[in-house]
C-alpha cells in the first residue's frame, strides 16, 4: 500500500515537468511585447541607485581612457516591467562601438543585470559583438553575428582586446561602419533594438501588432524563448558558446551608415537623385524626421529627397516624426512645405494625424508630471560639461590642433547643445502636430 501511493507520487511529479515546460510559456504569453517605438528619455543618472550609477560611470570612465568618446545616455524601455538604463560610446579611430548596460526587472522582487559590451560592425553585414552579461539573450544571434559571451571578464580593456582577437581571427575584410555623430539614439533603436525584432519577424520568432505598435511572440517563438532560458537547453547554449561563424553567402543587414563616409566624395543632390544611391538618401531622411531633426531634415529635403518616401512598412517620414521619440512640429512643417502628403496610410492602414492623435491620447491619459531638464542644461538652458566630458574636448584639442580642433568642437558643441535641449514626446509639440495636420486635411479635402 505504502509503495503503491510512492509511485503515484513519483508518477506526478514525473508529469509536473513536463505540464511546466508546456504551459508556462502559454501562462506568459499575453504579457510578453517589444514597443515597436520605445519612448526614450534622456539618462539622468541621479535618479539610480548608487550601485547602478557607480557601475556606469566608472565603466564609462574606462571606456573614455580606452579611445571612446561621444557618450549616449538613455533610459529605453523594454518588455513589461523591464527598463535599460544605458551609456553608448563610440570609437572612430578604430570603428568600434561600446554599451554599458544596466537591465532592471521590477516586479515582487527587484533584479538587476548589469554588463559592458563591445560591437563593430562592417559593410558587408557581417557583426562582432563581445559582451560579459551573466545572462543569455532571448533571441539566438542573427546569421551574421558573432557573439562571444565571457562573463568571468569583467576588466573593460581585456574585454575590448579580446573583442580585437576575435575579430582579427576571422580575418574580415571588408570596412567597418559607424552611426554619424549625434546619431546614438538613432542606431540604438534601428539597430540595436528594432533590427533584432524585424529579424526574429523574419525567423518566425515575432510578429509585428500594428493595432498596438508591439512587437509580439509569436505560439513558436514563445515556447523556443521560454526553452531557450530554461534547463537545460541554457546549459547547452552555454557549452555551445553565443557566437558562430557567419555565412557569407548573403547580406542581410543593411549598410545603413556606409554612406556616412563618402558622400563627400560626390553632390548629394546628384546621389540622391541616382537609383544606386535613392534608398540610402531616402533613409537618411527617415532617420532625421524620426530623431526630430527640423534643420537636419530641411537639409535633406533640399538634396531632392522624396518627402513622401515610404519605408519598408510603408511609414512616410511624417509617420516616422510622430511615431518616433522626438515628435517635432517645426519637422513636420518643414516636411508639409517640401511637399509631403498628409494622408498617405502605411500598411497599418493609419496616417500621421492618426498617429499623432493616439500617441497624444496615451500621453493624456497619464499623470501630469513637470517637464524633465537635461541634467546637461544649466538654469540658462545651456550647455553644462561634465569632468569627463570636458577631460575628453582636453584630450582632443591635443590631438587635432588648435584649426582642426576649432571645426570639431564647433559641430560637437551643437550637436550636444541639440541632444541636451531635446524632449521626448513632448505633448505640447505632439498638440501643436495635430492642429498642423488637421489643417492641412481639411485644405487638402477643401
Amino acid at each position: 500500500m505504502l509503495g503503491d501511493l510512492q509511485w503515484h507520487w513519483l508518477l506526478w511529479l514525473l508529469l509536473l515537468i513536463p505540464a511546466f515546460y508546456l504551459l508556462m510559456p502559454l501562462a506568459i504569453w499575453p504579457m510578453q511585447r517589444f514597443p515597436a517605438h520605445p519612448e526614450i528619455e534622456e539618462l539622468d543618472s541621479r535618479v539610480l541607485r548608487k550601485s547602478l550609477r557607480h557601475f556606469l560611470m566608472t565603466q564609462a570612465s574606462d571606456l573614455l581612457e580606452l579611445g571612446f568618446a561621444e557618450p549616449t545616455m538613455a533610459e529605453v524601455p523594454g518588455p513589461p516591467m523591464v527598463t535599460a538604463y544605458v551609456i553608448m560610446l563610440v570609437n572612430r579611430k578604430t570603428g568600434d562601438k561600446a554599451m554599458v548596460t544596466a537591465l532592471v526587472a521590477r516586479g515582487p522582487s527587484t533584479m538587476r543585470t548589469v554588463y559592458l559590451e563591445f560591437s563593430t560592425r562592417f559593410e558587408s553585414g557581417e557583426v562582432f559583438d563581445t559582451l560579459n552579461a551573466t545572462e543569455l539573450s532571448a533571441f539566438p544571434p542573427d546569421p551574421q553575428t558573432i557573439r562571444t559571451q565571457v562573463p568571468a571578464v569583467i576588466d573593460p580593456e581585456e574585454l575590448y582586446d579580446l573583442h580585437r582577437f576575435v575579430i582579427r581571427k576571422h580575418g574580415v575584410a571588408s570596412r567597418k561602419t559607424l552611426y554619424a555623430p549625434g546619431e546614438g539614439l538613432n542606431y540604438l533603436v534601428d539597430q540595436v533594438l528594432i533590427a533584432e525584432y524585424e529579424q526574429q519577424v523574419d525567423r518566425g520568432w515575432l510578429y509585428y501588432d500594428a493595432r498596438h505598435d508591439v512587437y509580439r511572440p509569436t505560439l513558436k517563438g514563445i515556447y523556443l524563448i521560454c526553452w531557450g532560458l530554461l534547463q537545460p537547453r541554457c546549459s547547452a547554449r552555454w557549452r555551445c558558446g553565443a557566437g558562430r561563424r557567419p555565412s557569407l553567402t548573403s547580406s542581410t543587414v543593411t549598410k545603413r551608415r556606409a554612406l556616412a563616409y563618402n558622400h563627400h566624395m560626390a553632390d548629394p543632390g546628384d546621389m540622391a537623385r541616382d537609383p544606386k544611391h535613392r534608398r540610402r538618401f531616402e533613409k537618411l531622411l527617415h532617420l532625421a524626421a524620426q530623431r526630430g531633426d527640423a534643420d537636419l531634415v530641411a537639409e535633406r529635403l533640399s538634396w531632392g529627397v522624396d518627402p513622401n518616401c515610404a519605408s519598408p512598412k510603408g511609414r512616410t517620414p511624417l509617420i516616422a516624426n510622430v511615431g518616433g521619440f522626438c515628435p517635432s512640429a517645426a519637422t513636420v512643417k518643414a516636411l508639409l512645405a517640401a511637399g509631403a502628403d498628409a494622408s498617405l496610410m502605411d500598411h497599418a492602414g493609419l496616417t500621421a494625424l492618426d498617429y499623432a492623435r493616439r500617441k497624444l491620447a496615451r500621453l493624456q491619459m497619464r499623470p501630469p508630471t513637470p517637464r524633465r531638464k537635461s541634467p546637461s542644461l544649466d538654469e540658462n538652458d545651456q550647455l553644462h560639461l561634465s569632468p569627463d566630458e570636458q577631460a575628453e574636448l582636453d584630450k582632443m584639442r591635443e590631438q587635432l590642433g588648435p584649426v582642426d580642433y576649432k571645426d570639431f568642437f564647433r559641430i560637437w558643441w551643437q550637436e550636444r547643445l541639440r541632444a541636451a535641449r531635446r524632449v521626448f514626446n513632448d505633448p505640447e509639440q505632439i498638440e501643436k502636430i495635430v492642429e498642423i495636420l488637421e489643417a492641412a486635411a481639411e485644405g487638402s479635402s477643401a
